[in-house]
């Protein structure tokens, strides 16, 4: 797994969401890097990890990139966020944990009203089978929806899913599970 590390202070690990890559925090690590040692992750599938193996299930996933890093504060953004959040609840080398736009769970259950319903998700995993840019489009569309920047916002996600290549198919399906099962 490709974990870039930049910059000098406390160790800050940031982990991306489902599709992108770690360079989508670069305005981010631009800022923090005079002030933090910055560990930006790759997930397996995604950038420069496209063709790591290691599958997207939490314990691989917190194992793989605690192995890497030293005890540091965890920072998610969706899914990463759920990397993230188990990281903490299970390692002790978490020493505090930062969520952007993530939640607990992302589906919608009878214990967990406020998250998306089921047959969302379902019918998201069957567009991705069949139009696999198009989907990609749609999800970047939804990640800017409600912003008063939302063209120049879905310009720059445009340009950043592509920048280290797309994502590997099979990574995007088992981002999907895990976030249905989270």
């Amino acid at each position: 797994m490709h974990i870039h590390v930049t910059g000098s202070g406390p160790a800050l690990v940031l982990i991306h969401g489902w599709a992108l890559h770690g360079g989508i925090f670069a305005p981010l690590v631009e800022r923090l890097a005079p002030h933090y040692e910055l560990h930006v992750v790759d997930l397996p599938g995604h950038g420069h990890s496209r063709d790591d193996a290691t599958p997207l299930r939490l314990p691989y996933l917190v194992n793989a990139i605690a192995s890497a890093t030293p005890a540091a504060v965890w920072c998610g953004w969706s899914l990463g966020g759920l990397v993230a959040l188990h990281a903490a609840a299970t390692l002790p080398q978490v020493r505090g944990l930062a969520m952007l736009a993530a939640t607990p769970r992302f589906v919608r259950d009878s214990d967990w009203p406020d998250a998306v319903e089921p047959a969302v998700f379902e019918q998201f995993g069957r567009d991705l089978e069949q139009d696999y840019r198009g989907t990609l489009e749609r999800f970047l569309a939804l990640d800017v929806m409600g912003s008063q920047h939302a063209r120049s916002e879905l310009r720059t996600l445009r340009d950043a899913l592509v920048e280290r290549g797309e994502p590997a198919p099979r990574a995007l399906h088992e981002g999907l599970a895990l976030l249905e099962r989270s």
